[in-house]
Parts: structure tokens; C-alpha cells; sequence
């Protein structure tokens, strides 16, 4: 590949064949994109290998040209990028190319061997745009490639506000070392740093607080896998508001609650995966959060088998602590049953502002009793409570009966994943639950609940009257809906009710998705069809659905009200005719269709047919009206010539006026 210069790109750019200078029609197609300036394309991800990717790169992509057009970008906002192809003057043409970039804010850099690495870097220096970086694992950098990104941070010409290196085994304490001076270069804006899975060690740690004692705007730090012991120089920090650390033993733990006694700018708390920790360990959690230093918004303790119900009902003493300022728990996989669920609602009541409560993968199966708690809670308290996971918890019928009404009047999401005991006797309560006129919820997930027809049948008498629903997302636990047709008529028949136009009208026009398996061939046409009425036809849906389903409508009902309906039915037709070019997307989501196939003639001739209807249904009282409606018209006419003529004097007028203005404004001309 020769040597070619910015002037060169320049100058072929609106000539060159794409298909000459990339290995796929896929990736000429995304290039056309960058080079005409496509404003949808705001990221980028390429690789090797995978097909899911924007570009895949192979044999014949030329990457000084990708690169060219990605500098040009005025719409690119981040790059993600798994594979860069050996060859120095490739990786040197691309990363000229893309610092000319002025657009980019992130970047994602992962699998690249050293030698793209520090291309890459060197490419950045002058991105003063750039506010997140983030290299993932599988980089294989050497001393070099790690001095390089020092440089560039130290530099100060990246005001990066996310800084995420994680899986990185190469830096350790030596790289922790080199790299602690990079970011003094960036403390004062820094926002939020993932070091995780470094193997950094005591020697390392203590680089890193040193450096961060620049990091004054720092809330977020994840220190996760690494194998050093906690270091009260963090908690010392008075900036920092958010810390992850995982995979304790029962020492580290005790050390962490001791050493955060004296943090209270903290707000989120993160301590998962760690099995080893005791009840003492967990008693000096709950010290901590019955001290009250730490106003927590955000508890995480995820994967602690060793909680269990005893632990929970230690716990729950420090959740009353911090309940006022608490607004997301989470307490997956803690081995809770149902008497450690009975000790968290009695602590929930005081949390009045918790927003999202994550409870997957403990142990409720037998837990009625506690799950009634919950739903009671959620009824008689002021509760702010809009997300509950309760996925792969071993729920069965009962206890979602004991749990429906309460979740469903109060919660905006509720995620019921993998609960593989319930069935549609189970189903049969959520779905009465959600019919309810004060149902709240928008999101229900269920997959991995072994639904079948008449699963299938009770979650569709729900969506009959629920205003509420917006998603819902259903899978079998072999992966594939075992639903026959009658099980998706009724689904059908939820949506769009043909048996009357009244039933039509009554039909659900709120949920717009319901995924499958992320596979939408599953759904028939017709649902898709009515999902996406529902979605972007918000406001015409009704009157689509009527006017698809009901070829001829009777006016019969109508003409017990004599002529008052007449003009109600006039009205209702013309606020219908946008339904005649409305346009939804088809199975090629680049291409939009019209709802309806009908003419405008057609339309008329629809709305001219029921005009019809009242006059062949009551000739007398049409007979008796002639005169009534003659005079109007006469009225209408005369008033109508009074605001002509009305309309035509106020122009002579302003004609007047303007000619006056020009007479005089030349005469001052003349005088002047």
C-alpha cells in the first residue's frame, strides 16, 4: 500500500469506487453512508469475524480510506473497535484518518494486538473532543503500548469524563504504576473510572489513591477482581460516590464497612459474589447503614450465598437507616426464602422512595406468605416503587396469586423470568390483575414461564381494557412457543375484536411489542400489523382498526337519536380520513406501506353510504327537517355574501392606505 496523504483522499473522494476498496457489498454500503453524511449513523463497530457488526473487516478493505470518512463525520459519536489488521502503513493510514475527527465522544477498544494499540493512541492526540474511553479485555499491549496511553493522558488534550480499563492482566502493579500518572493528567473532570480485573495488587493500589486525589469530580470507581487488600486512603476520598468491589473474603469485607464510616458522600454501594463472608461481617454492614453516614441511593449486594434468611433479618435492621434516601435495591441470588423476604418488607416500609427492587434468583417457592407481605405493602403504603424483579425465583401459582395485585396496581415493570412452576392458573391472576382499571404496569416479562395455548388465552383476556401494558416479552423453555393458532387468535382478538364495531372500539390500543425469542416471523401478520397501529398511530388507531375490520357501518343504532347523530357521524368520518394515507413500516424496516388500500372515492363513498342509512331509516323526520334545514342554508349563504363583501372592503381599504403612504412619502422625497 503506498503512502498517501490527506490531499489525496481529498481529492478522490466523490470518485472512487467503494466495491474496489472494501470486501463486502455490506461494508461499501456503510462507507456510501459515511461519505454522504448519513445523520442516522452514530456508531460504528467493527471486527473480524462477526457478522453483526457495521464492518467486518477482510482481505480488500482498505482502511485509509474508512478511516478518511470517519474523520470526515460530522455525526459519528462512538467507535467500537475489535480487530485492526497487521500492517503498519494500514494502521497508520487509518489513524490519521480519524483524527481529523471532531465529532466522536467515545471510544471502545478491544482484541487489538500492540502494535494497533498504540496506533490507535497515537490517533487520539487530538481528540479534545473524546469524553469516554473504554479498553476491553484481550488487548495484548507490552510497556510500550501502556507508556503510549500514559502519554496521551497526560497530555490533557482528552477531558475524558469515563475512563473503563478492565481485563487487562498486562498491567498489574507496573502498569498501575505508569498509568497513575496519566490520570493526574485528567483528575479534574474525570466521572467515572473501571479498573476491574487488572491484577493489581497493594503496590498498585497505592498508585491509584495517590492519583486520585486529583480526581475531585470523580462518582463512580470499580476496583472489581483485583487482588489487593481495601486501603482506607479511598474512603478518605471525599469525592468519590459510587464503589464496586466483588469477591471478598470475610476480612477484606469487614475491612471495607470499617473503612466507610467516614465516607459520607456515598451513594452507591456495590458488594457482590462474596461467599465468604460471615454474620459478623454482615453485622458490620448493617453498623454501617444503621449509622446513618452513608445516605445510600443505590445498595448492591448480589450473589452473597451466605445471607440467607438470617443474614436478611441482620440486614433489614440497616436498610430502616438509609430507607429515606434508598431508591434501588438489589438482592439477587442471596439464598433468600421466605422468612428473609417477610424481614425485608417490614425494612421496606420505611424506604418510601425506593424506585427499583431486584430480588431474582433466591428461593420463594415456598414464600406465599411473604410475597402477599410484599404486595400488601405496596398497597397500603406510599410507595415509589416502578421496577420488581423477581426472575428465577421458583415462584408457583400461589404465590404469583398472593403477589398480582399488588405488584400490578403499583409497578411500572415486573419481571417474572424463568419462574417455570407457574402455569395458566398462575397466568389466570396476573392476567385479572392487569385487566384492572388502576393496573400501572408497562413492561411484563415472562419468559422462560412455559406458556401454551391457554396461557396464551389468559394473558389475552388481560390486555382486554388494560391501558397500561406496552411490552411484552414471552418465551418457551425450549426455546420455541409450543402455540397453535387458536392460542394466537385469542391474542389477535385482543388487539382487534371484529365481532362489533363497539367490541372493535373496546379492543386493546396500548401494547406495541411483544417479542418472542427476538424472533418477529413467530407472530403472525396480522398482530404485527395491529402492534404497530398501536405504536405509531397512537391517536388514529381506533378508527383504523373500525374502518379496516368493517367494510359497511351501521348507522342503525344511531337513528333512535333521530337526526342529532347525523352530524356526530359526519364528524367522525371526516376526523377518519387520515387513516386512508397513514403509513407504518414493513417486514423490510427501510420500507413503509399504507395502512389501508381504499381510494379516496372509496372513503367518500363509505361516509355517502351511511348518510344514506339515516335518510332511508327516517324519511318523515328528514321530510319534516327540509324546511328547517332549507332556511338555514339560506341563512348560511347570506351570512356568508355579508363577510364576502365584509372581506372586500377592508382590502380597498388597506389599498387606500398604502397608496397614501406612497404619496406622501414621495412628496417628502421632493421637499427634502
Amino acid at each position: 500500500m503506498e503512502h498517501r496523504d490527506h490531499n489525496y483522499y481529498e481529492a478522490n473522494s466523490a470518485d472512487v469506487n467503494l466495491e474496489e476498496i472494501t470486501s463486502s457489498a455490506k461494508n461499501a454500503k456503510n462507507l456510501q453512508r459515511l461519505r454522504d453524511g448519513d445523520p442516522r449513523l452514530i456508531h460504528i463497530l467493527w471486527s473480524n469475524g462477526d457478522a453483526l457488526t457495521d464492518f467486518c473487516i477482510g482481505e480488500g478493505d482498505d482502511l485509509g480510506w474508512l478511516g478518511y470518512f470517519i474523520g470526515k463525520s460530522e455525526y459519528l459519536q462512538s467507535l467500537d473497535i475489535n480487530y485492526l489488521p497487521d500492517g503498519e502503513q494500514q494502521m497508520h493510514a487509518f489513524s490519521e484518518g480519524i483524527a481529523r475527527n471532531q465529532s466522536i465522544r467515545n471510544i471502545n477498544i478491544r482484541r487489538l494486538n500492540n502494535d494497533g494499540f498504540t496506533s490507535m493512541i497515537r490517533g487520539l492526540h487530538s481528540f479534545s473532543q473524546l469524553e469516554g474511553l473504554t479498553i476491553g479485555p484481550r488487548n495484548n499491549v507490552d510497556p510500550d503500548g501502556r507508556s503510549e496511553l500514559r502519554t496521551l493522558l497526560e497530555s490533557g488534550v482528552c477531558k475524558l469524563k469515563r475512563f473503563c480499563l478492565h481485563g487487562n492482566n498486562y498491567i498489574g502493579n507496573e502498569g498501575m504504576g505508569v498509568l497513575s500518572n496519566g490520570l493526574i493528567g485528567i483528575g479534574s473532570s474525570l466521572k467515572y473510572l473501571s479498573l476491574s480485573h487488572n491484577s493489581i495488587g497493594n503496590e498498585g493500589l497505592s498508585s491509584l489513591v495517590d492519583a486520585l486525589q486529583t480526581c475531585t469530580g470523580l462518582e463512580t470507581l470499580h476496583l472489581s477482581g483485583n487482588g489487593f487488600s481495601f486501603s482506607e486512603g479511598i474512603a478518605r476520598n471525599q469525592s468519590i460516590r459510587n464503589i464496586n468491589i466483588r469477591n471478598l473474603n470475610n476480612d477484606t469485607f469487614t475491612s471495607i464497612m470499617r473503612a466507610l464510616h467516614s465516607a459520607s458522600q456515598l451513594e452507591e454501594l456495590d458488594i457482590s459474589n462474596s461467599s465468604n463472608v460471615d454474620p459478623d461481617g454482615w453485622s458490620e454492614l448493617r453498623t454501617l447503614l444503621e449509622s446513618g453516614v452513608c445516605k445510600l441511593k443505590q445498595l448492591c449486594l448480589y450473589g452473597n450465598n451466605y445471607i440467607g434468611n438470617e443474614g436478611m433479618g441482620v440486614l433489614s435492621n440497616g436498610l430502616i437507616g438509609i430507607g429515606s434516601s434508598l431508591k434501588c435495591l438489589y438482592l439477587s441470588d442471596n439464598s433468600i426464602g421466605n422468612e428473609g423476604l417477610s424481614s425485608l418488607v417490614d425494612a421496606l416500609q420505611t424506604c418510601t422512595c425506593l424506585e427499583t427492587l431486584h430480588l431474582s434468583r433466591n428461593d420463594f417457592s415456598s414464600a406465599a406468605a411473604g410475597l402477599g407481605s410484599l404486595s400488601s405493602l405496596l398497597q397500603r403504603y406510599e410507595m415509589n416503587l416502578k421496577h420488581l424483579n423477581l426472575s428465577n425465583c421458583r415462584i408457583n401459582d400461589e404465590g404469583l396469586r398472593a403477589l398480582s395485585q399488588g405488584a400490578a396496581n403499583h409497578c411500572e415493570e415486573i419481571d417474572l423470568d424463568g419462574n417455570e412452576s407457574i402455569t395458566s392458573t398462575g397466568l389466570s391472576y396476573l392476567s385479572n390483575a392487569t385487566r384492572s382499571d388502576s393496573c400501572r404496569v408497562e413492561t411484563l416479562w415472562l419468559q422462560g414461564i412455559p406458556i401454551e395455548d391457554d396461557g396464551m388465552e389468559v394473558l389475552a383476556q388481560g390486555l382486554v381494557g388494560n391501558q397500561s401494558l406496552t411490552r411484552l416479552y414471552l418465551v418457551d423453555l425450549d426455546e420455541g412457543m409450543t402455540v397453535t393458532s387458536a392460542g394466537w387468535v385469542a391474542f389477535s382478538t385482543a388487539l382487534c375484536d371484529t365481532s362489533s364495531v363497539n367490541s372493535t372500539y373496546l379492543s386493546n390500543h396500548t401494547i406495541h411489542h411483544i417479542c418472542i425469542e427476538d424472533d418477529e416471523e413467530t407472530i403472525p401478520r396480522d398482530i404485527s400489523l395491529y402492534l404497530q397501529l398501536n405504536k405509531e398511530h397512537p391517536q388514529y388507531v381506533a378508527r383504523c382498526k373500525i374502518i379496516m375490520s368493517h367494510r359497511h357501518l351501521d348507522m342503525t343504532p344511531l337513528l333512535h337519536w333521530g337526526l342529532k347523530c347525523l352530524p356526530l357521524a359526519v364528524a367522525w368520518f371526516e376526523r377518519s380520513k387520515p387513516c386512508t394515507t397513514l403509513t407504518i413500516y414493513d417486514e423490510d424496516p427501510d420500507l413503509r406501506r399504507r395502512v389501508l388500500n381504499e381510494s379516496d372515492e372509496a372513503f367518500e363513498s363509505r361516509k355517502l353510504t351511511a348518510m344514506y342509512e339515516f335518510v332511508r331509516g327516517m324519511p318523515m323526520e328528514v321530510v319534516k327537517s327540509r324546511h328547517g334545514l332549507a332556511l338555514a342554508a339560506t341563512y348560511d349563504k347570506k351570512i356568508a355574501r355579508i363577510e364576502e363583501e365584509k372581506k372586500i372592503a377592508l382590502e380597498q381599504r388597506d389599498r387606500k392606505i398604502e397608496q397614501l403612504e406612497e404619496e406622501i412619502t414621495r412628496l417628502r422625497g421632493l421637499y427634502s
